[in-house]
């Protein structure tokens, strides 16, 4: 990412929250976490059937973190506690020195401002230390608590588009948000 090294990864601590790198200890609450209902309603994957699938899949997340392709943050209350979220940078591109911002949370964590305070950690990282000058958020017009959140932290709609879904049913309306890096919108 812009030059950016993930190592060491880096951990951020807020008021109420710690953020680090995935770990195999974390498959189980992360099977919880994409088997949820109403964590999935808004997005279109594929069911998560095992924790040895989430090992798996935290394994290809380390990978993405050594080889500098993307940032995948546990969200937690402290050091050593259990996953409560996630959230990642990804779809790095190189030429417009953008990344895809993306996040989920338990339901039993959601509207508490945890999400707030994750996001605003994450987006000060990727504006500072990684420079980056967009990024973008997708998200089902459905969700609007996603959508609030991000208009809150200064996304901005700028298209939409209607997608056939891949696993399931139908077709949703999906909404593209960006966020220009605040130095860049300083300078105009």
């Amino acid at each position: 990412m812009n030059g950016f090294s993930f190592s060491p990864f880096p951990v951020f601590q807020t008021e109420r929250l710690y953020l680090r790198q995935p770990c195999a200890g974390d498959a189980a609450k992360m099977l919880l976490l994409r088997t949820d209902a109403s964590v999935n309603a808004f997005i279109d994957r594929a069911p998560s059937r095992s924790e040895q699938e989430m090992l798996e899949l935290i394994q290809r997340l380390n990978r993405g973190i050594e080889n500098n392709e993307s940032a995948y943050w546990i969200i937690s209350q402290a050091p050593g506690a259990d996953l409560i979220g996630t959230i990642c940078l990804w779809q790095y591109e190189q030429e417009s020195c953008s990344a895809e911002i993306g996040f989920e949370l338990l339901p039993g964590f959601q509207g508490k401002g945890i999400m707030q305070e994750a996001l605003q950690r994450v987006l000060e990282f990727a504006f500072g230390a990684i420079g980056l000058k967009k990024i973008e958020a997708y998200a089902d017009q459905r969700n609007k608590a996603s959508l609030r959140l991000l208009k809150r932290n200064g996304f901005i709609p700028v298209r939409e588009f209607e997608e056939q879904r891949t696993y399931g049913e139908g077709t949703y309306t999906m909404s593209v948000l960006e966020r220009i890096n605040p130095a860049l919108e300083a300078e105009k």
